[in-house]
């Protein structure tokens, strides 16, 4: 799978290790606003899913020792950066780790690995559109 040289992310997952994990993004995935999306990444001997804290350039291992993320699981950012900078300050101050705190913000529906939308609600409307309609006074 071709890699994105450019595109390195930083990904917590939901353990009680307080450290960071960097992984590439693979070329079929875009790096548009993955930071606070969901991952599908390789953790030890298994797949696990991840939330992308950071998009960064360049790592402290080498390039070569980096895997690939498998899979983005949400199209767009289930944590916005505002709830991202409270679990930084939560992580910091209760000395709990960041993947921790960041899935304990998520509804349990986000805490799995399936992609979950919010089901739209049909509704009606009983106005003719407004560039149709003459104003009187």
């Amino acid at each position: 799978m071709p890699m994105n040289s450019d595109a390195i992310l930083e990904v917590v997952f939901a353990t009680p290790l307080r450290k960071r994990f960097d992984y590439i993004l693979p070329t079929d995935c875009t790096n548009e606003n993955i930071v606070g999306c969901r991952v599908m990444a390789p953790f030890g001997s298994k797949q696990q899913t991840g939330l992308v804290v950071a998009l960064k350039t360049n790592s402290e291992f080498n390039y070569d020792k980096l895997k690939p993320v498998i899979s983005r699981i949400d199209t767009k950012p289930i944590l916005k950066p505002i709830m991202m900078q409270l679990a930084l300050w939560a992580s910091r101050y209760y000395h709990h780790s960041l993947g921790d705190v960041c899935f304990s913000m998520l509804a349990i529906k986000y805490r799995q690995t399936e992609p979950f939308q919010l089901p739209q609600k049909p509704y009606w409307s009983l106005v003719a559109p407004t560039k149709n309609i003459t104003l009187s006074t």
